[in-house]
């Protein structure tokens, strides 16, 4: 096994698919978001897919694990070390087990119970999208004695674009208290302070006329836990407590200390305060923060903008994209931006297009038209308002 190297990055094969051939991979929650992706993803890489799930008819949790060569978890944070747990006495040496959990030390330390060989996986982001693009998975190798797992595995994550990070299990979920569990924290924290507005005469919609770019990434935030799962949020915060509570109670001594500040209008402190976590981020990491800032902030306020269409597309075609500028550009419709985002109500990306003039302009209009009328394209999109 090779080292990793001084960033902390395992060495990537090239591409090329995976090596060894065809294997069979068992996917242990198969019918969830991460289980479908994942299934979709080895299959199309040429690899036999089954899986097992509480959802649906599947094969039991025993044949999957019988007859996989890979196995990797994809349940719930609340249910993995139980499934682990009974998946355990069916596991046999040669396989690789993997698991794709937000937390890595107990759950390694369970699938280590097993005879397989053992690495978890924590991809640090949602599966709405083709491949990792360029996003972080961290690795924590646990168990390896068969060589040709480490180019099997680095190979699909080479292919899935994503970045390697390879880390200790424990430093792991320290730091997942600070990228996870805290930013998580502000936002319910937000949540439960808006549910006082009324108290106060106001509502989100009011607020929503006043929002600043920073209010609008914090709205966001909080969006996005609030539409999914409300178990899965309560337990990276339980699931991780032995580190998420210190981060919390740090957090708390700072938001008091803040408050005596601001209620004493100590200004002195305020300033210091910030000078303080100039001289830790360094100016390196506040301009490549400020930058990201500045992407983000563009990219909503264009996703805001009256003036701008939204084109699902049933499927993923290739050079479908290119059809719908064609038509666009043929009634001399202008474009302003350009934002493509993947949703569950369609298997295709969704294009957000941002118009020069009005979006019920008659050049537009026609343009659309033809769209919905074309042989080529009235199957295969849908057009809608933001």
């Amino acid at each position: 096994m090779d080292p990793p190297d001084a960033a902390g990055k395992c060495p990537v094969p090239g591409s090329g698919g995976l090596p060894g051939g065809g294997r069979t991979i068992g996917i242990v929650g198969i019918a969830g978001r991460y289980g479908q992706w994942l299934a979709r993803r080895f299959a199309e890489l040429g690899q036999q897919v089954i899986g097992t799930d509480v959802v649906g008819e599947h094969p039991s949790l025993a044949e999957v694990i019988d007859r996989s060569d890979v196995v990797i978890f994809c349940v719930p944070i609340h249910e993995t070390l139980a499934t682990i747990k009974s998946a355990c006495p069916h596991s046999r040496s040669g396989q690789l087990w993997l698991d794709i959990t937000s937390l890595k030390a107990e759950v390694l330390q369970a699938m280590l119970a097993s005879r397989a060989d053992v690495i978890g996986l924590h991809p640090l982001c949602g599966p709405d999208l083709p491949n990792w693009n360029g996003q972080t998975v961290a690795v924590c190798f646990g168990r390896l004695t068969r060589p040709e797992w480490e180019p099997f595995l680095f190979g699909f994550l080479n292919a899935m674009q994503a970045r390697p990070y390879v880390t200790d299990p424990v430093e792991h979920d320290r730091i997942m208290a600070y990228v996870q569990a805290l930013p998580h924290a502000l936002s319910m924290m937000m949540i439960g302070t808006f549910q006082g507005l009324e108290a106060h005469g106001l509502s989100v919609s009011e607020i929503e006329h006043f929002a600043t770019p920073p209010y609008r990434l914090a709205v966001a935030a909080m969006s996005r836990i609030l539409a999914a799962h409300p178990e899965l949020y309560a337990d990276i915060q339980i699931a991780n407590r032995q580190h998420t509570v210190v981060v919390l109670e740090e957090l708390r001594r700072q938001a008091q200390d803040l408050m005596v500040e601001v209620r004493e209008g100590d200004r002195t402190a305020i300033v210091e305060r910030l000078n303080r976590g100039r001289q830790q981020f360094k100016s390196r990491n506040i301009q490549s923060g400020m930058k990201g800032f500045l992407q983000m902030s563009r990219v909503m306020a264009d996703l805001n903008a009256e003036n701008s269409k939204i084109v699902h597309t049933r499927r993923d075609q290739p050079g479908l994209l290119e059809k719908i500028l064609a038509v666009l550009s043929k009634h001399g419709v202008n474009l302003s931006g350009l934002h493509s985002f993947k949703t569950d109500d369609y298997d295709g990306f969704s294009f957000h297009l941002g118009l020069t003039g009005p979006r019920d302009s008659l050049p537009v209009q026609k343009a659309l038209c033809e769209m919905r009328n074309s042989a080529e394209l009235r199957d295969l999109i849908v057009i809608e308002d933001p």
